[in-house]
């Protein structure tokens, strides 16, 4: 197969550091679970997606149009893996006090003029254990998808046997909707421009209508996972057409 560029996405889909907080704040709306409520209480899960979005960005996996933002994930050398894991775990490490202890001053500031310094420590245990409830739903709604993760990168060990397949997911717009769109659009034709498949996990049934109007259908009748198979690039399809042209 004749592949055109490096698989980096091109600089006008790559966010600047600077913008992963935002970007953050998006997903953190977007992936709070069914149920939740709504208004800024959900920016509170936004740290968690800030060091996702981190190690995703570091890998240079993330794409981004304006408040839009979403991830293709290709394959990594294992020693990169473990790094990643590993800066994962850390940031987590580190998230929970940088969380925790500005909370805990506020709580019991808080506290402390409601109900007096008695009744601070109450207030302030009440305001702690509300959001590590929220921090416990949160990834408990994200482990309901680990059966459809674990079937997608089945298929796509299966398919990297035959040519380059990458994994795309993440997808949020907020609510600029023509944002999202034109996201899309631009890094389906980045995966065309690279030959480079693509499998997903719709999140819910309408993202799974947005990916079938992309191109992508399921790999097996029932299966969760949804593919879209590398076209051929331009480049190639000329050299085809070309009489006398080898390709690759």
């Amino acid at each position: 197969m004749t592949r055109v560029g490096d698989g980096t996405p091109p600089p006008h889909l790559t966010p600047r550091w600077r913008d992963l907080p935002r970007l953050a704040v998006v997903s953190a709306h977007a992936y709070a679970p069914p149920r939740f409520p709504r208004g800024p209480i959900r920016g509170a899960l936004a740290p968690v997606w800030l060091i996702h979005l981190g190690i995703q960005h570091a890998a240079g996996s993330v794409l981004a149009i304006g408040p839009s933002t979403l991830a293709v994930l290709q394959p990594r050398r294992l020693g990169l893996r473990i790094r990643g894991a590993l800066v994962g775990m850390l940031g987590v490490l580190l998230l929970l006090p940088a969380v925790i202890v500005p909370t805990a001053v506020v709580a019991f500031a808080l506290g402390n003029a409601i109900a007096g310094p008695t009744g601070a420590g109450a207030v302030a245990y009440t305001v702690l254990g509300a959001e590590l409830a929220i921090l416990v739903w949160q990834f408990a709604h994200l482990l309901t998808r680990v059966r459809h993760g674990v079937e997608l990168r089945r298929e796509l060990a299966i398919l990297r046997r035959t040519g380059p397949w990458g994994e795309i997911g993440g997808l949020v717009g907020g609510r600029d909707g023509h944002a999202t769109r034109h996201l899309v659009r631009q890094t389906l034709a980045w995966a065309d421009e690279q030959g480079l498949g693509l499998a997903a996990v719709a999140a819910n049934a309408r993202l799974r209508r947005a990916y079938a109007i992309g191109g992508f259908h399921p790999a097996r009748p029932g299966s969760p996972v949804l593919l879209r198979p590398p076209t051929l690039p331009a480049a190639a399809r000329t050299e085809l057409l070309t009489p006398g042209r080898p390709t690759s």
